[in-house]
């Protein structure tokens, strides 16, 4: 008896319409988005892979561009529906003119229960932390939709609710970076490093407050987004802190960004939410920098207490505890990340979802070419 040979995966992924896809990419999902399309091939070179995305994105397969103009000009709360109709739009266009075997959604999640329309599998990923999200279980129609949370914490958490309103189990495909594209050095600079967007829940004020406390030099690398909300947060609580030694860096490039990874004595994270995981945590261990950390969700997952980093219940045990950085080993951090956080790991681990949630199409889509078979 012959094998069957599985068929290539048809994949069709959506993402926030307004972020492109990119190395240098600000947020988070589009950052693990980005990393998963790359090292989908290298795992499965008959992947065929199509990808709704942002004017400016760079992936591999098919590009669906939401937008001809860069999505700065857009982004804003007044024009966010406007945004997500008309990515839906294309993504519906598309989809009801080809055939796939799922679609994985890295955006915000009514997308999800617009995709159940297709009649394919649907994907999502939890990249927010909890309290971001909508009330998703006052939403029944959301039951057939696949959960896939970024770290065991977060699958912990969620499964805890999940299981009690009877809702099918998430898996876990832990986040992941390209640790290779990260060079790393033993010798720092004296400065501490905020690397990531600039909004209240991530609360890079406290990383500055901080670092004042502690008379060092912060650098604060990133992004205000042109939302409303978070141009109010940087001129209240940021531009006021701003001074010589507490300085900014607007989104950096890709060369600036792992320059300053892996000079600084340190990475801070002072987020105020229960982070599901933290990907400037695994940058800065693939740089051979400690992190010092308010331990918030997933944060104790990434960071080895002690080895890699330093966390702690609030700002005044950081500041007490702020001298046992000198003590950690860049090189350790680095051999942290290469066995835990590569992409390739996590790619396998999204492969094996798409398997699973593929395989009911795949079944029915070989007994109908059988029965047409017989009937000929």
């Amino acid at each position: 008896m012959k094998h069957a040979i599985k068929k290539p995966l048809r994949i069709l992924t959506l993402t926030y319409p307004l972020i492109p896809l990119r190395r240098d990419a600000c947020g988070g999902a589009e950052q693990v988005a980005w990393n998963l399309l790359r090292s989908l091939p290298e795992l499965d070179p008959g992947l065929e892979l199509t990808t709704c995305a942002a004017a400016g994105s760079r992936v591999p397969g098919k590009l669906l561009l939401c937008f001809d103009e860069r999505p700065n000009a857009l982004m804003n709360e007044g024009n966010i529906q406007a945004a997500l109709a008309a990515a839906w739009a294309m993504g519906d266009a598309w989809a009801r003119g080809h055939d796939f075997d799922l679609v994985h959604i890295h955006g915000p999640l009514e997308m999800a229960g617009w995709a159940l329309s297709w009649g394919r599998p649907v994907i999502f990923t939890l990249h927010m932390a909890r309290e971001l999200y909508p009330a998703v279980w006052d939403n029944a129609s959301l039951k057939p939709v696949h959960f896939v949370c970024v770290s065991q914490w977060q699958q912990k958490t969620w499964w805890e609710t999940m299981s009690a309103l009877a809702w099918p189990a998430p898996d876990c495909a832990a986040n992941g970076i390209a640790v290779d594209d990260f060079d790393w050095q033993r010798r720092k600079q004296a400065y501490w490093l905020y690397l990531g967007r600039i909004c209240p829940e991530k609360a890079p004020h406290l990383a500055m407050d901080l670092a004042r406390s502690m008379n060092r030099r912060l650098i604060l690398a990133g992004g205000v987004y042109p939302f409303p909300s978070h141009e109010e947060y940087f001129h209240r609580q940021i531009r006021p802190r701003l001074d010589s030694e507490r300085t900014l860096v607007p989104c950096p490039g890709w060369k600036r960004k792992r320059d300053l990874l892996s000079q600084a004595a340190a990475v801070v994270v002072t987020s105020q939410t229960a982070e599901p995981s933290s990907l400037i945590a695994m940058e800065a261990a693939a740089s051979g920098t400690p992190v010092l950390a308010l331990a918030r969700g997933a944060l104790a997952e990434i960071v080895r207490d002690g080895v890699t980093g330093i966390l702690g219940n609030d700002l005044d045990e950081l500041r007490q505890r702020s001298g046992e950085l000198a003590r950690i080993n860049p090189a350790r951090c680095r051999r942290h990340a290469e066995q835990n956080f590569q992409a390739r790991r996590m790619a396998e681990e999204y492969w094996r979802v798409y398997r699973k949630q593929a395989g009911p199409r795949e079944t029915e889509s070989i007994m109908r070419k059988l029965t047409r078979l017989d009937s000929a």
